[in-house]
């Protein structure tokens, strides 16, 4: 479980560990659309750590496969979302990585509620 933090720490930014996460979906409403990719990035003192990256897609559920165009848009191949990790499998590594770390998203909303 992702623990979403919104309350204002004490200590600066550049003394929290943090990893940028970046997801991309079938669309905009969790309800329906699925998660096809995640991705995240550390930042330590202040500093993006490009090279400590984690990526990876995730296979749609069979009942919900997202459509040729969210997959263009998100340049993922139909075989690509097929042969991917499913949701489970990848948020091990996703866990694995935020555990006791603040959490940094682009879009809020929706990331937080694309996630467990």
């Amino acid at each position: 479980m992702i623990r979403w933090f919104t309350r204002r720490r004490r200590r600066s930014w550049t003394e929290e560990v943090l990893w940028a996460l970046d997801l991309e979906a079938s669309g905009l409403d969790v309800r329906h659309d699925v998660i096809l990719s995640v991705g995240m990035v550390p930042v330590r003192e202040g500093r993006v750590h490009y090279g400590e990256r984690w990526y990876s897609l995730v296979r749609p559920p069979v009942d919900r496969e997202p459509s040729v165009e969210a997959l263009r848009v998100h340049h993922i191949l139909p075989e690509e979302a097929r042969d991917a990790p499913a949701l489970d499998e990848v948020l091990d590594g996703v866990l694995r990585r935020l555990a006791d770390h603040v959490v940094l998203v682009h879009h809020a909303r929706l990331d937080a509620r694309s996630l467990p």
